[in-house]
């Protein structure tokens, strides 16, 4: 039953990937370490100039989500507070947090 789920997981987490292919998504959480278990979100990281771009999107391919804000951390000290937009596909939540483009290759954390 749980290796069903976690394909299923991985599974929509790749179509969730494509899905934002313009914002250069990536995978984070979990799901990426390998710790995922029944009740696991996928948690991906997206880029954009503007993170109302992504809710644009959504609302254009007609996807019911809300908007939460969520502090993070750019290299271990400087705090920024990022749009995180939750949405459900194949009956599993998927978060998304859009981050300026300029952290693209920053790590990035929650304390």
């Amino acid at each position: 039953e749980q290796q069903r789920h976690l394909k299923k997981l991985r599974q929509t987490a790749l179509e969730g990937m494509t899905f934002f292919e313009q914002f250069q998504p990536c995978l984070v959480g979990s799901l990426l370490s390998g710790s995922a278990g029944l009740y696991t979100e996928i948690h991906l990281h997206l880029f954009a100039d503007y993170s109302e771009e992504v809710n644009l999107y959504l609302l254009d391919k007609h996807i019911d989500h809300e908007v939460v804000q969520q502090r993070y951390f750019i290299n271990g000290e400087t705090a920024l507070t990022v749009s995180v937009y939750r949405f459900m596909a194949d009956d599993i939540v998927i978060e998304a947090s859009v981050f300026p483009q300029v952290t693209r290759r920053q790590t990035v954390h929650i304390r």
